[in-house]
């Protein structure tokens, strides 16, 4: 709430957050008589739809008196006869969660004017809202679980073409990298939890959603995020830690992750984006938006593509790297085998969101969803890795540098989804039931690589989401009352096929789906969730939820409660703590995966001239596999402090005891165990089983301080630093030395024990905003190099016809920068057995983007 107080030619500007968990506020102070009461008046509209709100019930409570109103057909509403004194407003409606605002004062014949957003009552959204900063203006957190909201604003204006360049920047995330250049798979760490370890994958400890819905793919457990683009989301939703913020909440270690797609607006309203960027880079966004009679609706059509930062003169002679002298006079520095290819990094994305919400009656209402994500990547530059041949050359004979690389080969993401969403009243509350289904479906396609020699690979996995849910809520009182039960499946299949030439002469044989032997599975997760949200005073929240996981295939079956408290002690500051339990489902792929001669794994204790790559080993599933079990606190502040109270200081204390964390090793193969029956490491012996174990303990446990400090009335200073400590516990010695890779109190690979990042913003009133910010990847980073600071500045400058510009200059000094990932070429990582090798990841080189928004009608501004 923005309170604005005249007294002659003086202004004096105060911020006030009128929001709960899902609102805000707007005031403005006028002298109103000189009667010596006052007059509270305001409008109440949807903070999804931004249209008026009728009927609401607003409560202006303190100083002696209650007094009750309700909002007319235009969201209105107004007190008079309003004694000077503090007070807080409680805002109710039915469909929309309701809102208590923090105490502000009302002094002597003033007028105050209010605009309070309520949040629809949706399971596409999680139960908060954090800090979010809008020209420069601060709020602090109001709920107990510490939280990052990045609006898809945010995004344009710092020229992120991708969610995961926004989720980099975040205090406490780190994005995991399995490879370098645009559209390379990217995964979510969360304070430690989720993080990559060498031959162990546990992304499965962060959830991460799509509209409230789980996206979690079936053979890895995890989420790609390296497709999402911000375009057809409204915001990214990051909550940290243990406490559950939504029906499935429980099912998570580090944190939740949320993708909220937008919402119909009342009125109509479009916006045309358009980009142009370094490398052949386009980013076009077309959307459309109007409420006509009963019927709301929103297209959102989206095109993305890059060719890549791989300079022309590179080319690469890959069957030489590859296979050596296969005895035809080639290999080994003799000659060339061929064929010479130039290495490519093309990139293509297709988005698309379709909302349709047809309203019955005031409290009666359906939405149907569909929204699309399709891809395609260039494989040859992606997965190519700068190396040199037997002989150490770097250059083959003609003088061209050898790769090794995959020519011809692309990778096709296809994203489908559509979902059903009904809201009525029943018993008073409000009831919402939703249905929902879609498809992740990657093809790696290697039918295009160079014959007779390299051809052909052909790898496809399909993951069939689909989930019901049903949400009660109702207001008692000072408490709002939610139960919750729901269901979510995923029926998964995935298999790898290859191809030789048998002799080296004659054309290997291109594969078809029908030449994979899949292996599959189905994980069916049920979760049933009642939560209390109880304002105890206007100073006082208090949060008490209780979750039931009963997730048959994945062998869980548990009760997880939450606490959360939140004190408001003045407008300018909350105090939160939160405390809870939660688990990590195992995979299916590691509790049945069937012993697999025909696939190799990578382990650095095998002999890199035998065995390809170190591939030695073949995975096995562990029928015995337990589900992570954590219990998390956190302690926090939020402060708003400076004129207009444009500063803000957060900090967070947090730690997390995890038992039977889910870590995948290399045991010695029984003798016997058998050979490996395809592939380049076909006739060799099998010499390590690749398995999940329970380990014993694990701990996640730092701090985080975020702050903005207002240097001027628009510039200000941002910065934060943060530590995450991860490392096992409790491994006995001979674990210790089998794994290799893991030692008791040493942190996790990937992990950065710090972060930092610092930054000058400026921002005024018209709308035009800068930046300029540096972030510090320090040791143990998740690109596996020498710690390094990245450079990035924009500006973006509202124009004549309501359209906007924004340059934005992406790693300014080009730091690690290199074209490829460098395999076994990263800082190496100690362990038991020695120093293990790591691959170094590049960022994306420096860049420029320029892009164009044109808004008109209801999108004007958003």
């Amino acid at each position: 709430m923005h309170i604005v107080r005249h007294a002659g030619h003086a202004l004096a500007i105060a911020f006030l957050a009128v929001c709960s968990t899902t609102a805000t506020g707007l005031a403005q102070s006028t002298p109103s008589g000189t009667t010596g009461t006052s007059t509270v008046s305001g409008n109440v509209t949807n903070a999804a739809s931004q249209g008026p709100v009728a009927n609401a019930t607003v409560e202006l409570i303190g100083n002696g008196q209650d007094k009750t109103t309700h909002t007319d057909q235009q969201g209105l509403f107004s007190f008079s006869s309003v004694a000077a004194g503090t007070y807080s407003l409680k805002t109710t409606a039915i469909g929309y969660t309701p809102s208590t605002s923090t105490p502000f004062s009302v002094g002597v014949s003033e007028g105050l004017t209010l605009a309070i957003s309520l949040q629809p009552i949706t399971g596409a959204t999680l139960r908060t809202i954090s800090s979010i900063r809008v020209n420069g203006k601060q709020s602090v957190n109001t709920t107990s679980t510490p939280t990052v909201v990045i609006t898809n604003r945010q995004f344009i204006a710092q020229g992120q073409v991708l969610v995961e360049q926004g989720l980099e920047q975040t205090p406490g995330v780190t994005v995991q990298h399995y490879d370098g250049g645009l559209g390379s798979v990217a995964t979510i760490t969360i304070r430690g939890a989720g993080g990559f370890a060498q031959g162990s994958n546990t992304g499965y400890e962060l959830l991460v959603l799509q509209d409230g819905e789980p996206m979690r793919n079936g053979q890895y457990g995890d989420a790609d995020v390296s497709t999402l683009t911000p375009s057809i989301y409204s915001r990214v939703e990051v909550s940290k830690g243990v406490g559950g913020t939504s029906l499935f909440g429980a099912n998570t270690i580090g944190g939740t992750v949320n993708f909220v797609t937008r919402d119909p607006l009342a009125t109509e309203g479009g916006q045309f984006i358009g980009g142009l960027g370094g490398f052949g880079t386009y980013d076009y966004s077309l959307i459309e938006t109007n409420t006509i009679g009963k019927f709301g609706y929103i297209f959102d059509l989206h095109r993305l593509g890059s060719q890549g930062p791989v300079p022309g003169s590179l080319y690469a002679d890959y069957v030489t790297n590859v296979f050596g002298n296969n005895g035809s006079g080639c290999g080994f520095g003799i000659g060339p085998c061929g064929p010479i290819w130039h290495p490519t990094q093309d990139f293509s994305l297709l988005s698309d969101l379709l909302k349709v919400k047809y309203q019955f009656s005031p409290v009666t209402y359906v939405t149907v969803t569909q929204q699309g994500e399709s891809d395609m990547r260039d494989q040859l530059g992606l997965l190519t890795n700068p190396t040199s041949t037997n002989s150490g050359a770097t250059l083959d004979p003609n003088g061209n540098p050898y790769f090794f690389g995959f020519p011809g080969d692309q990778l096709w993401n296809i994203q489908p989804k559509i979902g059903l969403d009904f809201h009525t009243q029943v018993a008073g509350g409000d009831l919402l039931l939703r249905t929902y289904g879609g498809i992740l479906e990657r093809v790696d396609d290697g039918n295009g690589e160079p014959q007779p020699l390299i051809c052909c690979f052909l790898q496809r996995s399909v993951d069939r989401l689909y989930g019901d849910e049903a949400y009660w809520t109702k207001i008692l009182g000072n408490h709002t009352l939610t139960i919750a039960a729901g269901g979510n499946g995923d029926s998964y299949f995935y298999g790898t096929a290859s191809s030789f030439s048998p002799d080296g002469v004659t054309p290997a044989k291109n594969l078809s789906f029908n030449d994979i032997s899949y292996t599959g599975g189905k994980q069916i997760e049920r979760t049933y969730m009642v939560r209390d949200e109880w304002q105890v005073t206007p100073k006082f929240n208090l949060n008490l939820t209780g979750y039931y996981s009963s997730y048959d295939t994945l062998q869980v079956k548990r009760f997880d409660p939450r606490l959360g408290v939140v004190y408001r002690p003045d407008v300018s500051t909350a105090v939160r703590f939160s405390a809870a339990s939660g688990f990590a489902a195992p995979r299916l792929s590691d509790l049945y995966n069937p012993f697999d001669p025909t696939t190799a794994n990578f382990d650095p204790r095998c002999d890199t001239k035998t065995y390809q790559n170190q591939s030695c080993a073949a995975p096995v599933g562990n029928a015995s596999l337990q589900a992570e079990k954590g219990t998390g606190y956190d302690l926090g502040v939020d402060h708003t402090f400076g004129f207009a109270n444009r500063g803000l200081v957060s900090f967070d204390a947090f730690r997390t005891n995890l038992t039977g964390h889910i870590f995948t090793i290399d045991v010695p193969a029984p003798s016997g165990t058998g050979n490996f029956t395809s592939g380049p490491n076909k006739g060799l012996p099998i010499l390590f089983l690749s398995t999940p174990l329970n380990l014993p303990g694990s701990v996640y446990t730092g701090f985080e301080f975020n702050g903005v400090l207002p240097v001027t009335h628009n510039f200000s200073v941002t910065g934060y630093y943060t530590t995450q400590a991860a490392y096992p516990t409790g491994i006995d010695l001979n674990t210790e030395q089998i794994a290799g890779d893991v030692l008791n109190n040493q942190q996790y690979q990937g992990v950065p024990v710090h972060q930092l990042a610092y930054g000058l913003r400026y921002d005024n009133l018209a709308g035009a905003s800068a930046f300029f910010r540096g972030d510090y990847f320090m040791q143990n980073n998740s690109y596996a190099v020498a710690p390094f600071w990245v450079y990035n500045a924009g500006i973006s400058e509202p124009m004549p016809n309501n359209n906007t510009v924004t340059f934005s200059w992406q790693n300014i000094f080009n730091k690690n920068a290199t074209i490829f990932s460098l395999f076994n070429g990263g800082v190496p990582y100690p362990g038991a057995a020695g120093l293990f090798g790591e691959t170094a990841h590049p960022t994306n080189p420096h860049s420029i983007m320029v892009t164009l928004t044109h808004s008109w009608g209801s999108l004007k501004g958003l």
